[in-house]
């Protein structure tokens, strides 16, 4: 069963920095004359998506806890509300590493994620 995305933590995205991709589904074979062969894979995708969160210094706590423990380190995925309301969703944090914390004033800090939705 996937983590739930903590309930202390920011549910809403910073706009800045808000991206949404395009599932690609594509297989394209090359040919020896002519354009390449292209087909579907299938339906299911993971859509890639980077979010921004401003945190404070609780709150960039209790996710690096949440990151640690319950995601093992992003090796696991995790459930929650899309940033545009298309309800509760699964996800996986595609960073190798811990995403940073960069100071913005004050205790907060601003965090960006590279995920991928998941079909």
């Amino acid at each position: 069963m996937a983590a739930v995305w903590p309930p202390t933590l920011p549910e809403y995205v910073l706009q800045t920095g808000y991206e949404e991709g395009f599932a690609s589904t594509v297989i394209r074979t090359p040919t020896d004359t002519g354009p390449q062969k292209r087909r579907s894979r299938g339906s299911a995708a993971a859509i890639p998506m980077t979010l921004q969160f401003l945190f404070s210094s609780d709150e960039l706590n209790t996710f690096i806890a949440f990151y640690n423990d319950d995601l093992v380190r992003g090796a696991l995925s995790f459930t929650k509300p899309h940033p545009r309301g298309l309800g509760t969703l699964s996800y996986a944090i595609t960073d190798k590493k811990l995403p940073p914390a960069t100071p913005v004033g004050g205790e907060n800090y601003q965090v960006v994620l590279h995920l991928e939705q998941l079909p």
